[in-house]
């Protein structure tokens, strides 16, 4: 059998096609519905799930005495960490290449120190700036396939996707706000549900229709939706057991492993090609999170 260490690593590696096949599910669901409903379809799906399996573990007499400000954070983290992030990437997912998405999804640590110089007092380094700088650069690079980037050549699906990495980093500083006083499980759960709900009423305000039981017959959409609601139960748990066996900073840069999917994914069910300099951009920005993520724990 498997050590639990070299288990971990396959884990991860696997979590990191299925992100890569997010995409991919996000194009089959925009077959049969709007972006909004496709979203809060599979953010409740997956609640249920949520519930189903953590059940046990949810202590709702935490969250009766939760706080007035625990609340607002919970509700900052549903419904702009998580619904309006899920929505974001779907946008970009539909409108950018596969690789576009995964890269520039990758600038989320980069998201996450600068939040955290803002609201948690967290040490400024010259040095992380220029990673940033530098990163911020790649992403230019990728997104207009020229070494001096022009903001006319960056595509609105690009933006979506740097906006979603953006709403992400707001995810995790909620979780530093929080965790102390909810489970993982809790937290999940309960910003799964002021999702689901806030994307529901954003789509009914947008005119999208409610889905009918035959938009859930094709092929696409069983797809779509085995991928979405799969990855959005399964990677917290993957996440969760890996981090138990491997060092923090190798198990995070395993997840950049998802570029090289999407590259391969993108080319194999689209035919998306990208160009030299485009690649180029792409390493620039995984090796500043990488080196960036070295130095978060150093």
């Amino acid at each position: 059998m498997f050590s639990p260490r070299t288990t971990s690593i396959v884990a991860l590696v696997g979590v990191s096609l299925g992100y890569g096949l997010l995409s991919v599910a996000a194009r089959l669901l925009g077959t049969s519905f709007g972006i909004f409903t496709q979203v809060y379809v599979r953010i409740f799906i997956a609640l249920i799930f949520t519930y189903c399996i953590f059940r046990r573990d949810l202590r709702w007499h935490k969250l009766k005495s939760l706080s007035l400000s625990s609340w607002l954070v919970l509700l900052l983290m549903g419904v702009v960490g998580y619904g309006l992030m899920v929505y974001s990437i779907t946008k970009g997912a539909l409108n950018t290449t596969l690789l576009n998405v995964s890269v520039i999804y990758s600038t989320v640590p980069l998201f996450v120190y600068l939040l955290g110089l803002i609201f948690l007092r967290r040490p400024w380094r010259y040095l992380i700036l220029g990673l940033l700088l530098v990163s911020v650069w790649g992403v230019g690079v990728l997104s207009s396939g020229q070494l001096l980037p022009s903001l006319s050549r960056f595509g609105v699906g690009d933006y979506w996707v740097l906006l979603s990495a953006l709403f992400e980093g707001i995810w995790y500083l909620g979780i530093r706000l929080i965790e102390n006083k909810l489970n993982s499980r809790e937290i999940t759960f309960i910003t799964q549900a002021i999702a689901s709900v806030v994307i529901f009423v954003l789509a009914i305000t947008q005119g999208e229709s409610l889905p009918t039981l035959s938009s859930f017959m094709s092929w696409s959409v069983a797809i779509g939706l085995t991928i979405g609601v799969f990855m959005n139960v399964i990677s917290p748990l993957v996440t969760i057991y890996a981090f138990k066996y491997l060092d923090e900073v190798f198990a995070s840069q395993l997840f950049l492993s998802e570029n090289i999917f999407a590259l391969v994914v993108g080319y194999l069910f689209y035919g998306e090609m990208v160009g030299f300099v485009s690649l180029l951009g792409a390493g620039v920005v995984i090796s500043s999170v990488y080196v960036m993520n070295k130095l978060q724990t150093t």
